[in-house]
């Protein structure tokens, strides 16, 4: 009797085990396939902030670069450097923006007329956000 009673404890183990990697299988093919948008109703606010500071593409760029990206003239990118309406870090080699920067910037400013902001803020009629 007793072998049998351990038989099928084992089996009934077997099988929860077998169950349970069924089920991790199927939630997990189950989660590949929602859409970013469906991922992103199940997480709580601070999970969303969270999920956005470490994947966003936050490296450090050169002026050129930075001026490419805007579409901007030299003089005027290092220009809104200058006044700080764009932040940037010193470096031996020159000055570095944030990628993140870049697009806060636009954001910012969306809607703005960039010449009369910039003349504005080199005047000190506006201090440049921080």
């Amino acid at each position: 009797m007793d072998n049998s009673n351990e038989i099928v404890k084992r089996l009934s183990n077997s099988l929860r085990a077998l169950i349970e990697v069924e089920i991790n299988k199927q939630e997990t093919d189950r989660v590949r396939s929602q859409t970013v948008e469906q991922k992103v109703k199940v997480l709580e606010p601070k999970d969303i902030v969270v999920f956005m500071k470490r994947s966003y593409p936050n490296y450090l760029i050169t002026i050129e670069e930075a001026r490419g990206i805007l579409k901007l003239d030299t003089v005027f990118m290092r220009r809104l450097v200058s006044t700080g309406l764009i932040k940037s870090l010193a470096r031996g080699d020159g000055r570095k923006i944030s990628r993140y920067e870049v697009d806060d910037f636009i954001e910012r400013n969306q809607g703005r007329n960039l010449d009369e902001l910039l003349e504005r803020v080199e005047r000190g009629d506006e201090i440049a956000e921080s």
